[in-house]
């Protein structure tokens, strides 16, 4: 609060939070701490002292217009500054203060998508990757990899701080920006990764096929098989005898198959069985799926049959 009388100090553009740049934008040329403009001012006094008492100073130095350019000498580190007016008469204001910090590197941040984030195919038009601003301009990549970076699997590039993309097939990604000015490299973020979820589908069955008769004869065990998704958490398996309302198997599983080795379960007549996919407690589950098969076996009539120690007799 400023009393009846007293001059008003500058107000530094940041408040109180530091200003951050890097020895590449200093090097630029083109780095400022500036103030807001006022006109009962004559012109400004700033200084720049790695003391917040400012004892000894790094620069300091009247200007007329609300800003002035950082010293392009000055090394990495953490400075203090501060500005105060001056009227045509001598008079001066307080000084309104701030930090200066210098990094060898620029340094940029994801901001969105958020950490481990997830999107499910078909519920939206597109992703939205937003980063900071880097202090000075240049071209920010980036780029998407399925394993690690070892390979990248999509490339961008923008001048601005953020890019929508539309078009991710269903998979695991890590994410990174890297941020390029004349054709150096001056930041990198940290990693992150992104899922791009399946729709909520009925999972497709394989085996047995649809009204498939299947001759269990020769075999100890019935397999049943479908198509497995990896944003899928678990199965649950049922199989019903035809017009019986009780399940014979009703299960949950992390596998995209089930194996009956229990044949006694089993008769010679028809089945149907159901399989649905469970993404988890936030995304709920899908629909069952369904298919229909029947169980021979060959005719045991066929057999051999030992009439006699000495006869055979085959029917």
């Amino acid at each position: 609060i400023i009393k009846s009388g007293e001059l008003t100090a500058p107000k530094v553009m940041k408040g109180t939070r530091s200003y951050t740049f890097s020895k590449a934008s200093l090097n630029s040329g083109k780095t400022l701490l500036n103030w807001s403009s006022d006109v009962s001012y004559k012109e400004f006094e700033v200084e720049i002292s790695k003391e917040s008492d400012f004892k000894q100073k790094l620069l300091h130095r009247k200007v007329e217009g609300n800003f002035v350019k950082i010293p392009p000498e000055l090394p990495e580190g953490q400075y203090y500054w501060r500005v105060r007016g001056i009227q045509n008469s001598g008079k001066t204001s307080d000084y309104s203060n701030a930090r200066l910090q210098i990094n060898s590197k620029e340094k940029i941040r994801i901001i969105k998508p958020d950490k481990n984030a997830s999107f499910v195919s078909g519920s939206y038009k597109a992703i939205l990757f937003i980063w900071t601003k880097a202090s000075i301009t240049g071209e920010y990549i980036l780029e998407i990899s399925k394993d690690k970076f070892s390979t990248i699997y999509k490339s961008e590039r923008t001048i601005n701080n953020q890019l929508s993309l539309s078009d991710l097939p269903e998979g695991e990604y890590s994410y990174r920006v890297r941020f390029i000015r004349n054709k150096e490299e001056l930041a990198e973020t940290s990693v992150r990764k992104l899922l791009i979820l399946g729709k909520n589908v009925a999972p497709l069955l394989k085996y047995p096929l649809k009204d498939q008769i299947v001759n269990m004869t020769a075999k100890d065990f019935l397999e049943f098989r479908w198509e497995g998704k990896a944003s899928v958490k678990e199965y649950r398996f049922r199989l019903f005898e035809a017009g019986k309302g009780k399940a014979i198997v009703d299960t949950f599983i992390k596998k995209n198959k089930y194996i009956i080795r229990n044949l006694r379960l089993l008769n010679e007549t028809s089945y149907h069985w159901e399989v649905q996919s469970l993404f988890g407690k936030d995304r709920g589950e899908s629909l069952f799926s369904k298919g229909y098969f029947s169980i021979t076996l060959d005719n045991p009539d066929s057999v051999p049959q030992i009439i006699t120690p000495d006869e055979q007799i085959i029917k």
